[in-house]
């Protein structure tokens, strides 16, 4: 398993001329080497890759850049080549899993191909970064100016990653997974996740006395409100023909850094309860594709689709695996509909025992009225329960806490 130091690089940062320079030398690169792979792909000619590499190690973009760095910006045109042939090979024989026909590997920048515009990835594998800065701590790309300070006992790659207003110089590092696990965990306890809006994520346990918990999603609800709103403006301010500026990459750098620590904190808030009630297995209902053509309405769709909830999920699956817990993603049809106090089966139904009064509250057949996020997460666990064979029968629910993440 492999997990990632991010030091983010700004504008202002005494780094970032340096990683700007070399995205931009990986991008002319990839672009050089992808113009050979797909003036062939028209000719209807293969294309060897050492031929590629013979044909570039020449030209001033190659040699700009470490020899190591350089032959991996290679290697990845060639896998983006492979993976586009391996695509379309299970794209014949299975079309429906498809969204639609691969297409071949793109130039990198912007439509308008200007040579100023673009930035691609740049990759330092282990025998490209200083073993004796190393030995203090400090990862330094070889032939670079860029020092950073690390913890990783361990560097198998330091990653430069072009983002939209900054730069991310990622340094992976392996770790083992159950390296920091949990005490006195047990795979009988188990915990059900039903994502949301409002509600990011609602949990309930198997465990009879333990509340359920609401982690809040109405910030990150907020700030995509926000940064929408004055998108729109910011765009309307550019001439025809220009997408982009300082002030809009400024906009979207501040939203995403916004979000990516709130999903932090809040798989954090969700681990760390985990741990504190011995709970071996977390369940979490997802439905893959589940937003695409998604048909809430014009203003729901905004909201609802720019909530990132797959990376709410990654998060707690790797936070999940250094602690020994197991996540486990299911399927959630019909677990909005059904009713799990009343044990009603979790399947399409003619009449459903409870209803959904209003879209936060669900009424049961014996008219008890509880949370529907809290109905849908039971029926999570049921149908992970159902498949492992436990058949748990929902415990009577106790009001829900309310997360609203740190005060910071």
């Amino acid at each position: 398993m492999q997990l990632v130091e991010r030091h983010i690089i700004k504008p202002g940062h005494k780094y970032y001329h340096e990683a700007d320079r070399l995205c931009f030398l990986a991008k002319n690169l990839y672009n050089c080497a992808n113009y050979i792979y797909r003036q062939n792909f028209f000719r209807g000619v293969g294309t060897n890759a050492i031929e590629v590499y013979h044909q570039l190690k020449t030209c001033p973009d190659y040699q700009a850049l470490p020899a190591k760095v350089a032959q991996n910006v290679l290697r990845l045109v060639l896998k983006n080549w492979i993976s586009y042939y391996q695509a379309l090979k299970a794209y014949e024989i299975t079309p429906e899993k498809f969204l639609g026909k691969p297409k071949i590997p793109r130039y990198r920048g912007t439509i308008s191909l200007n040579r100023e515009d673009g930035r691609y990835v740049v990759g330092y594998n282990h025998q490209a970064i200083s073993k004796k800065f190393f030995k203090k701590k400090i990862a330094h790309p070889s032939g670079t100016n860029i020092y950073l300070p690390t913890k990783a006992s361990s560097i198998d790659e330091i990653r430069i990653v072009p983002r939209t207003g900054c730069y991310v110089i990622e340094v992976v590092y392996p770790v083992e997974e159950g390296s920091q696990p949990a005490k006195c965990k047990n795979p009988q306890r188990i915990a059900a996740i039903d994502l949301g809006l409002n509600n990011l994520a609602t949990m309930t346990y198997n465990v009879p006395g333990l509340k359920p918990v609401i982690y809040d999603g109405r910030a990150i609800k907020s700030a995509n409100q926000y940064a929408n709103k004055k998108n729109a403006q910011l765009r309307s301010l550019l001439p025809s023909n220009q997408y982009r500026s300082k002030r809009l990459d400024a906009l979207w750098l501040k939203r995403n850094l916004k979000v990516e620590y709130y999903l932090h904190t809040t798989s954090r808030a969700i681990i760390n309860d985990l741990v504190a009630n011995q709970i071996g297995v977390l369940v979490i209902g997802w439905n893959q594709g589940f937003k695409d053509s998604i048909n809430l309405g014009r203003v729901s769709n905004q909201k609802f689709v720019s909530i990132p909830h797959k990376k709410l999920i990654e998060q707690l699956q790797y936070k999940g695996s250094l602690l020994g817990i197991e996540v486990v993603l299911t399927e959630e049809a019909y677990t909005s509909k059904c009713s799990a106090l009343d044990n009603e089966p979790i399947k399409k139904h003619s009449i459903y025992k409870g209803k959904r009064v209003h879209r936060g509250l669900f009424r049961t057949a014996t008219g008890k009225k509880i949370n529907a996020d809290i109905n849908g997460s039971l029926n999570i666990g049921r149908l992970y329960e159902q498949v492992v064979g436990n058949g748990h029968r929902p415990h009577p629910i106790e009001e829900p806490v309310r997360w609203a993440g740190s005060p910071t």
